[in-house]
């Protein structure tokens, strides 16, 4: 065997089963047409699938694991498709990057580049954890100006509710006032005579 050969079965031996959309979608429970958009998220975000000649995506069990990761973090967490993308393909970006190029013959990256990539994917996920903190924190203000707004427009309705208040007591004491004069004005025509 040559060592072509050799390194090919190495590279083939390593490699997750290979999974389509609808593999995907079923051990999910979500429709292939989510898969697709899921994966179109996480590509956006640097995140690589390998690919047929064709161009089309090819699914591992590592894909899956992140298509998992990402599902929890938008159920869990609340966070919107493209933020929990950024987070899973930050997560799982070097990892995947090392399978593909492994399964297309590139050669592994050296000591010093591991460490560059180790440090630079500690990076990232430092900023991820820092954005998704930020983003919590942006959630609870946006909660606590929505409840601040709530409370101006009951004080809104309270004052809207007094004024109409005042003014009917207004008008009510305005008509008292005018039903005295016209009674004091009959009494007085009768004493001044």
């Amino acid at each position: 065997m040559s060592d072509t050969q050799n390194e090919s079965y190495e590279v083939t031996r390593n490699v997750d089963i290979e999974l389509k959309s609808s593999d995907i979608a079923g051990r999910l429970k979500i429709a292939e047409s989510t898969v697709r958009k899921y994966a179109g998220a996480l590509a956006k975000q640097g995140y690589q699938f390998r690919k047929t000649t064709q161009g089309g995506r090819i699914y591992t069990e590592k894909d899956l694991h992140t298509f998992q990761e990402l599902l929890k973090l938008r159920s869990e967490a609340g966070i919107s498709l493209e933020q929990a993308a950024i987070i899973s393909a930050t997560r799982n970006a070097s990892q995947k990057k090392s399978e593909i190029q492994m399964t297309q013959g590139v050669h592994p990256p050296s000591e010093q580049q591991s460490q560059a990539l180790t440090n630079a994917l500690q990076n990232v996920e430092k900023m991820a954890e820092q954005m998704s903190s930020a983003l919590e924190k942006i959630d609870d203000l946006q909660q606590e100006n929505q409840e601040l707004k709530d409370e101006m427009q009951q004080i809104r309705q309270q004052q809207q509710q007094e004024w109409r208040q005042q003014t009917n007591f207004n008008h009510r004491l305005e008509r008292v006032l005018n039903e005295r004069e016209q009674k004091r004005g009959f009494w007085q025509r009768i004493f001044n005579k």
